[in-house]
């Protein structure tokens, strides 16, 4: 009779159902996480040029128990294929029962600044879900296409960082076509608090227009309207209709309509807390989808 604890050990499903993220912990000089951010400084290059206009125009939001039931019938059709190599270590995240975390991999934990909250995002989620693509996919251990490439994001006129840039894809030239692959918009927590991520996924509308230009003589964008317009410029130069907006503590997932006027996303969803699916799985299935390589999911319908 074969030895389930075994089988159970070695499977790449059964590891991903259980892993989890642990809190950040907050050093000094680390600025203070606030329920709402301090407002970003001015961002000229938000300002949509001479004949150029944002076209999104609807904000719908993805029902949870839907997204729980496409990510667990994607799951059960892998079965037990995908085997984990313990000998390779990218596999970072602790697993209830199956990985534990480590002195060395606490260490990851301490964060004093942005470059500290990158390297544990990165650790953690970013490598973990990228080696479990690179098994789905039957990929060999130096295939160097499967990672999160980052990019840097600042604001013009201060060069203060706010935001960077993770590419999940195909290298792209700087176009609107459709490619498939996925964009990651990560935020240090002291610049995108959970009071932030609530009113960027609320449902909601834009007049026409409204996406362009920040107002010159009357109240400045608030944070969340300016990562509307982040995320629509960089998705429409990658050609990605596919998205993931995170601080580590917070999670956002959505993708674009084909004519990018809609998007469906989630309510956010904090680090140590989902239902019926762990962050792990939500965004290999959303990477996969991004790529066509699961059919569980669409794109956001169009506004018109």
């Amino acid at each position: 009779m074969p030895d389930n604890t075994i089988a159970n050990r070695n499977s790449l499903v059964a590891y991903l159902s259980q892993a989890y993220l642990l809190p950040l912990i907050f050093k000094e000089p680390c600025p203070p996480v606030r329920q709402f951010a301090p407002l970003w400084p001015p961002m000229e290059e938000l300002n949509c040029g001479k004949g150029h206009s944002r076209s999104l125009s609807r904000v719908t939001q993805i029902p949870l128990l839907a997204l729980q039931n496409a990510v667990r019938t994607y799951f059960l059709g892998l079965e037990d294929r995908p085997k984990i190599e313990w000998e390779n270590r990218a596999l970072t995240m602790p697993s209830s029962g199956m990985l534990a975390m480590t002195c060395p991999a606490l260490d990851q934990l301490s964060v004093q600044d942005e470059r500290d909250f990158l390297r544990t995002l990165q650790f953690f989620m970013l490598g973990t879900v990228a080696e479990a693509i690179r098994a789905i996919d039957r990929r060999p251990f130096d295939d160097d296409e499967l990672t999160f490439v980052r990019y840097r994001m600042q604001g013009v006129v201060t060069a203060r960082k706010i935001c960077s840039l993770y590419l999940f894809g195909e290298p792209v030239p700087p176009s609107g076509i459709l490619r498939p692959g996925i964009v990651v918009l990560a935020l240090p927590p002291w610049e995108f608090g959970v009071g932030d991520f609530q009113l960027l996924a609320a449902r909601r509308t834009f007049a026409k227009g409204e996406l362009d230009r920040e107002n010159t003589h009357g109240p400045m964008w608030g944070n969340p309207t300016k990562l509307w317009a982040m995320l629509y410029d960089t998705c429409r130069v990658s050609g990605y209709r596919w998205f993931v907006i995170t601080t580590y503590e917070q999670w956002i997932f959505g993708n674009w309509s084909l004519d990018w006027t809609g998007i469906d996303m989630t309510p956010p969803l904090p680090f140590d807390k989902t239902c019926g699916m762990t962050l792990a799985e939500i965004l290999v299935f959303w990477t996969q989808s991004a790529h066509n390589k699961v059919r569980y999911w669409h794109l956001a319908p169009n506004a018109d």
